[in-house]
């Protein structure tokens, strides 16, 4: 006889427990793969990549024999979809939809590792200050994702708050309050902690040094939620 799933809340009893708001995953690879066991992310539902670049989000799924056949990545150095832009997908049809774009400005710098930076978030160029980067390529990714997200599916963004000319910059809310402007709800926030990267000799410190990224989790809020699935 099947017995019937016990819930608590609206969790499923079966929902894992071990997976915490702030982990120390190595990876975004690790952190989708806890995305999939939470449930914010069904392999066998559509799922459109914004930034999928070299692909690493999904690499450890792969590894582990997860079959990705309803994952569309695009990157516009590949494909040329630019998630500026109306993305090639009917509104409300991805049941996810993921967005890792380069949320820390270049500033001024004119270095040899920008083409390697805008190559892994799939970009042709990034903007020089946090307002632009934020306005121009966070804020209209966001938009655009948020089209074609079907009514009972979610968006994940990853954001951080980062020090630029010695400003303290909260990104993470700037995305926050821009994604619920334009209808979404924030479901869930997932923190990856990490190392932080060594700084030039002799430069004063005047922050504490950021040593994290977090994944928002975004839903559609009520009035979305009454549009029709187009799942495809």
């Amino acid at each position: 006889m099947k017995t019937k799933t016990k819930t608590k809340g609206s969790w499923p009893a079966d929902t894992p427990r071990d997976i915490c708001a702030m982990t120390w995953w190595p990876s975004n690879a690790e952190l989708m793969h806890d995305l999939v066991r939470i449930g914010y992310v069904d392999p066998k539902r559509k799922i459109v990549d914004l930034t999928y670049g070299r692909g690493t989000w999904w690499k450890k799924l792969e590894a582990d024999g997860v079959k990705l056949k309803n994952l569309l990545g695009h990157d516009i150095t590949s494909d040329g979809v630019d998630f500026r832009q109306k993305l090639p997908h009917r509104a409300a049809s991805a049941h996810t939809v993921t967005f890792d774009p380069p949320y820390v400005s270049t500033g001024g710098r004119n270095t040899s590792t920008l083409d390697e930076f805008n190559d892994r978030y799939g970009i042709l160029h990034s903007e020089k200050t946090p307002e632009l980067n934020q306005e121009r390529l966070i804020n209209p990714g966001i938009k655009n994702a948020t089209r074609i997200l079907a009514p009972d599916g979610k968006l994940i963004v990853k954001a951080a708050n980062y020090i630029s000319s010695n400003s303290y910059k909260q990104a993470v809310r700037w995305s926050i309050e821009y994604a619920e402007s334009i209808g979404l709800e924030l479901h869930d926030q997932m923190f990856t902690a990490g190392h932080v990267r060594a700084q030039p000799g002799g430069r004063k410190i005047n922050h504490s040094r950021n040593n994290y990224s977090v994944a928002l989790i975004f839903v559609p809020g009520k009035a979305m939620r009454k549009r029709p699935a187009k799942i495809k």
